[in-house]
Parts: structure tokens; C-alpha cells; sequence
């Protein structure tokens, strides 16, 4: 059970980084330290074993019930979506072996592979309808409105390149992001300000247009 599980959080990290198709079993094994038949013996190949990374991850990404307590204790929608921001920013730039879950599962929702099965929004449900239900709100628009799906594409879409995108890349983009511990509130600060402003120009618009 030890060897099964390290090579699920290995090959996690490394399907978060690379995606599925450009990783290998043999690279998987190499990092995990096992034997290069270790995936087809306990998985039976690269694919059961990207399932059951999707499968956990699945479990570790949706926004911890104490922590969703914590954002919903501000009143005002703004704080509310400054503590969702700053969560969101501090797990995705935490260290890879912290973050893979988060990254792997919006991954495979932007980017769906052999998994699409596995991933659907019901999990999620309980996240997206108090974002949309937020948005409302704060944009005083009803919530079948267009701008509602407008602005949570535009928030999220920040979430989604930070998790898709090697951090390689990131990196030489923006450096500082090479220092992540440190990074994380100045980029959660950043993130809130073109967040912020958007969402008051968005306000301000004619509901019409």
C-alpha cells in the first residue's frame, strides 16, 4: 500500500506538471524509486494509474469545509471574495508536492484527456454556486444574467493558468514567482486588484449591454 501510494503522489506531481500525455511510466518510477514494472503491477498501466490520481485529487481540491466557514464569516461580499482569492493563491503557489491535487483536476477540467468521466462539476457544485451567487451580488445583476459567467470566467481564469501552465514557463514570465512561499501575498494582492477593478467596471456597465 506505501509503494501504490507514493506512486500516486508521484505520478500526481508529475501529470500536474506535464499533463498526461507527455509523462511516462518510466519517468514516474525513476522518481517514485521503484522498479519500472512497479506502474503496470499495481495499476496495470499508465492510464489506471492517472485515473486514480484524478480519482484522489478529486478529494483534496474542493475548498475544505472549515476554510469555505472562514470565508463565508465575512459579511461583506468583498472580503468574502478577498479570503477566496488569498486561499486560492497560497494553494496554488504552495510547493508542487502541496499543490498537484488543485493543479491535476483543473488540468483535466481545462484540458480533458482519458479522464473526462471522472471529472464533472457536480463536486464542485457547492463552490460555483456561492461564486455565482457572490457575483450576483456584487454586480447587482440576477444570476441567469451573461455578466455573471463573464466575471467568474475572468476571476477564475487567473486559477487556471497558474495550474496548467509549467512552472518553468511561469517562472521565466515571472521570476518572482520562483519564490513562492514569498510570493503568495503579493500575488494574492495583485490578483485582487485587477479582480477588484473589473468587477467595478463590470458594475458600473449599463445591465443591458
Amino acid at each position: 500500500m506505501k509503494t501504490r501510494q507514493n506512486l500516486i503522489e508521484t505520478a500526481g506531481r508529475v501529470f500536474a506538471d506535464k499533463g498526461y500525455h507527455a509523462s511516462t511510466s518510466r519517468e514516474i518510477c525513476d522518481l517514485a524509486g521503484v522498479n519500472t514494472a512497479a506502474v503496470n503491477y499495481y495499476f496495470g498501466g499508465i492510464r489506471p494509474l492517472y485515473e486514480a490520481a484524478v480519482s484522489e485529487a478529486r478529494r483534496e481540491v474542493v475548498i475544505p469545509p472549515e476554510a469555505f466557514a472562514a470565508i463565508l464569516e465575512h459579511a461583506e461580499p468583498l472580503d468574502q471574495l478577498k479570503a477566496y482569492y488569498g486561499l486560492m493563491a497560497r494553494r496554488l503557489l504552495s510547493p508542487a508536492e502541496r499543490s498537484w491535487q488543485i493543479r491535476l483536476v483543473t488540468r483535466e477540467m481545462v484540458t480533458p484527456t482519458v479522464s473526462t468521466l471522472i471529472v464533472d462539476e457536480d463536486f464542485l457544485a457547492p463552490q460555483v454556486h456561492w461564486l455565482r451567487d457572490l457575483l450576483a451580488r456584487m454586480l447587482d445583476r440576477p444570476l441567469d444574467h451573461p455578466d455573471i459567467g463573464r466575471a467568474e470566467l475572468a476571476l477564475n481564469a487567473p486559477f487556471m493558468v497558474l495550474a496548467t501552465v509549467e512552472r518553468g514557463v511561469l517562472e521565466s514570465i515571472a521570476p518572482s514567482l520562483a519564490e513562492r512561499e514569498r510570493e503568495i501575498e503579493p500575488m494574492s494582492c495583485a490578483l485582487e486588484t485587477f479582480a477588484l477593478a473589473g468587477l467595478q467596471a463590470l458594475a458600473r456597465k449599463c445591465p443591458g449591454h
